[in-house]
């Protein structure tokens, strides 16, 4: 698997979160020297068909037109917000159906990460371009980055996603994630904490802690630092209070992708987390590529996941 921050696409909306997102990724463009593009939906569709609805075609092809300008100038507006930071960035302009054109757009330019904006907070239906980033969520099959106005990020001495909580069960989307976080940059991953949920009896917890001791096993045979971590309490909120108390840079999550949204890794706790996580949130797509860490024989280097209840 390769970096995934290598070639950044940006779908943007002129929104808050969406100017967030323009950010986040400007920076992590700059950190790793990646390709990055900012993408705009004109979706003038609805607006022709509310104005055949109304019987006022004569005024469509002036409204479109402005609905371009207004597009280029968003685009224009984020590229020079990349350019005050040191990254260089494309732009392409679209026309309809925003989530199908960026899931092509994402195809056709060979990206590797997909950079959206969230409203939060108030439901998955009010994600930002309407249902645009839950249907890139769903759909794509690279990785999708989510983030909402107003987070909080490291500060510029340190880079951008140097402490990361993973939530991982025992499912293939779940090794999707940890894949994932094991092929980033070594400087990208300084501090890496995986979490995996489970109630007050002792089976429970010890199937978490066999969970843990797969991907920390994964981990070692890579030389790769980690630690395990067994949370209890309600899964997304004891997530996002570990991620808190660990400062972490990044929640990232596994998602089985065209089975639906309701899919995500942990059922509804990614949902949950991706809607209101004040940090950003990486949702790794299951790829037939990615092996299934559940079915690895490890050896005894795994054993014993440092966790704590």
């Amino acid at each position: 698997m390769s970096n995934i921050f290598s070639r950044i696409l940006v779908g943007i909306d002129g929104s808050d979160a969406s100017s967030e997102a323009v950010t986040l990724a400007a920076r992590l463009a700059c950190e790793q020297r990646s390709q990055l593009i900012f993408c705009h939906s004109v979706n003038w569709a609805p607006v022709i068909s509310g104005m055949v609805s109304a019987g006022t075609m004569l005024g469509a092809a002036p409204i479109v037109a402005d609905l371009k300008q207004a597009g280029q100038a968003l685009l224009d507006r984020a590229r020079d917000s990349a350019m005050r930071v040191g990254a260089l960035a494309e732009t392409r302009m679209v026309e309809n159906d925003p989530a199908r054109r960026i899931l092509e757009l994402a195809t056709d330019e060979k990206c590797s990460l997909i950079v959206m904006g969230t409203h939060g907070r108030q439901g998955l239906q009010r994600l930002v371009l309407g249902s645009t980033t839950e249907a890139v969520l769903r759909e794509s099959t690279i990785p999708v980055l989510t983030v909402h106005a107003g987070m909080k990020y490291a500060d510029a001495s340190h880079r951008c996603f140097e402490s990361i909580v993973v939530g991982i069960d025992e499912s293939e989307a779940s090794d999707a994630a940890i894949a994932a976080v094991l092929e980033l940059p070594v400087d990208e991953r300084q501090r890496v904490l995986f979490c995996s949920a489970a109630d007050l009896s002792n089976d429970a917890r010890e199937h978490a802690q066999r969970v843990l001791g797969k991907a920390i096993g994964l981990a070692r045979a890579r030389d790769i630092a980690v630690s395990g971590l067994v949370i209890s309490g309600t899964p997304h909120e004891a997530l996002l209070i570990v991620a808190q108390q660990q400062g972490a840079d990044i929640i990232v999550l596994g998602s089985h992708g065209r089975r639906g949204f309701q899919r995500l890794l942990l059922g509804s706790v990614a949902e949950r987390i991706v809607r209101t996580a004040p940090l950003p949130v990486l949702v790794v797509r299951l790829q037939e590529s990615v092996p299934a860490l559940a079915r690895t024989t490890y050896g005894p280097k795994e054993q014993g996941a440092n966790s704590a209840a």
